[in-house]
Protein backbone atom coordinates (compact mmCIF):
# COMPACT_ATOMS: atom_id res chain seq x y z
CA UNK A 1 0.00 0.00 0.00
CA UNK A 2 1.38 3.41 -0.99
CA UNK A 3 1.97 5.98 1.72
CA UNK A 4 -0.06 9.18 1.55
CA UNK A 5 1.67 12.42 0.60
CA UNK A 6 1.70 15.29 3.10
CA UNK A 7 -1.12 17.19 1.33
CA UNK A 8 -3.21 14.01 1.24
CA UNK A 9 -2.61 13.47 4.96
CA UNK A 10 -3.72 17.06 5.68
CA UNK A 11 -6.85 16.62 3.54
CA UNK A 12 -7.69 13.45 5.48
CA UNK A 13 -7.27 15.32 8.77
CA UNK A 14 -9.56 18.14 7.60
CA UNK A 15 -12.10 15.55 6.41
CA UNK A 16 -12.00 13.85 9.83
CA UNK A 17 -13.43 16.96 11.51
CA UNK A 18 -17.16 17.24 12.05
CA UNK A 19 -19.06 20.13 10.47
CA UNK A 20 -19.18 21.94 13.82
CA UNK A 21 -15.47 21.35 14.43
CA UNK A 22 -14.76 22.87 11.01
CA UNK A 23 -16.90 25.90 11.90
CA UNK A 24 -15.04 26.36 15.19
CA UNK A 25 -11.69 25.95 13.40
CA UNK A 26 -12.62 28.54 10.77
CA UNK A 27 -13.67 31.09 13.37
CA UNK A 28 -10.53 30.38 15.40
CA UNK A 29 -8.42 30.94 12.27
CA UNK A 30 -10.11 34.32 11.81
CA UNK A 31 -8.84 35.38 15.23
CA UNK A 32 -12.02 34.97 17.26
CA UNK A 33 -11.80 34.30 20.98
CA UNK A 34 -13.85 31.54 22.61
CA UNK A 35 -16.69 33.87 23.77
CA UNK A 36 -16.96 35.29 20.24
CA UNK A 37 -17.03 31.79 18.71
CA UNK A 38 -19.73 30.74 21.19
CA UNK A 39 -21.86 33.79 20.35
CA UNK A 40 -21.39 33.37 16.60
CA UNK A 41 -22.46 29.73 16.71
CA UNK A 42 -25.10 30.08 19.44
CA UNK A 43 -23.41 27.55 21.73
CA UNK A 44 -22.04 27.56 25.28
CA UNK A 45 -18.42 28.54 25.84
CA UNK A 46 -17.73 25.17 27.46
CA UNK A 47 -18.93 23.55 24.22
CA UNK A 48 -16.41 25.63 22.28
CA UNK A 49 -13.71 24.39 24.67
CA UNK A 50 -14.85 20.80 24.15
CA UNK A 51 -14.72 21.22 20.38
CA UNK A 52 -11.24 22.71 20.57
CA UNK A 53 -10.03 19.83 22.74
CA UNK A 54 -11.51 17.27 20.34
CA UNK A 55 -9.98 19.07 17.36
CA UNK A 56 -6.59 19.07 19.10
CA UNK A 57 -6.81 15.35 19.76
CA UNK A 58 -7.87 14.48 16.21
CA UNK A 59 -5.14 16.58 14.64
CA UNK A 60 -2.41 15.94 17.18
CA UNK A 61 -1.95 19.72 17.37
CA UNK A 62 -1.92 21.15 20.87
CA UNK A 63 -2.14 24.77 21.91
CA UNK A 64 -4.33 27.54 20.59
CA UNK A 65 -1.56 29.18 18.56
CA UNK A 66 -0.65 25.91 16.88
CA UNK A 67 -4.30 25.23 16.06
CA UNK A 68 -4.56 28.67 14.48
CA UNK A 69 -1.43 28.05 12.39
CA UNK A 70 -2.74 24.62 11.35
CA UNK A 71 -6.10 26.13 10.33
CA UNK A 72 -4.37 28.86 8.29
CA UNK A 73 -2.09 26.37 6.56
CA UNK A 74 -5.10 24.25 5.62
CA UNK A 75 -7.14 27.11 4.19
CA UNK A 76 -9.76 27.25 6.91
CA UNK A 77 -9.40 31.02 7.42
CA UNK A 78 -10.93 31.61 3.99
CA UNK A 79 -14.03 29.48 4.57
Amino acid sequence: MAELSQPEKQENLVASLTERQLEVSCLLARGMKNPEIAAALGIEMRTVCSHLENISQKLGVHGRERLIVWAWKNGLAEK
